[in-house]
């Protein structure tokens, strides 16, 4: 979601609607996004599929009048060693990442995840988009740890 929004500001944070409309003036002809799916993919309530997320970039990189085939971190071509990746690229790795649920600050050296082998034994988590859980959002259940009813005395903001 981080990487939607360094886009999004490229934009001058443009309306989910006029980011759905740029998109429809993209010649995807299998893929569509509505303001609501692009409000969504910002805000990382959803993870959609990888078309429609590519395809939210590039209506974005088109109004900020950006190349999405660019490179993300613009460098000399002398250096070795920087990341060559183009945006689609950068922003393609994070969407799988989050899809497996890989935080890429983990320990590489740790095992990798294991399927539970009965379903049953373990209840599927609530996934509210980009790697965050229901349990973890304080405004997905309207309650905070600390008060188990009425209203906190902190300011919401």
């Amino acid at each position: 979601m981080i990487e939607l929004h360094h886009h999004f500001r490229q934009t001058g944070r443009a309306s989910p609607q006029k980011i759905a409309t740029a998109a429809q003036r993209i010649d995807r002809s299998d893929t569509t996004v509505s303001r609501e799916t692009v409000r969504r993919l910002l805000t990382g309530q959803t993870l959609s599929d990888w078309a429609r997320v590519e395809l939210v970039l590039r209506a974005m990189c088109l109004l900020a009048n950006q190349a999405p085939d660019r490179r993300r971190w613009p460098h000399p071509e002398d250096r070795s060693d920087d990341d060559p990746s183009t945006c689609i690229e950068h922003l393609r790795l994070l969407w799988n990442n989050a899809v497996d649920d890989i935080d890429l600050d983990d320990d590489e050296d740790a095992p990798p995840p294991q399927l539970a082998s009965d379903p049953s034994a373990s209840p599927p988590t609530q996934r509210t988009g980009w790697g965050t859980s229901s349990q973890e959002d304080l405004w997905a259940t309207g309650q905070s740890q600390e008060t188990s009813g009425g209203y906190s005395e902190e300011p919401p903001f």
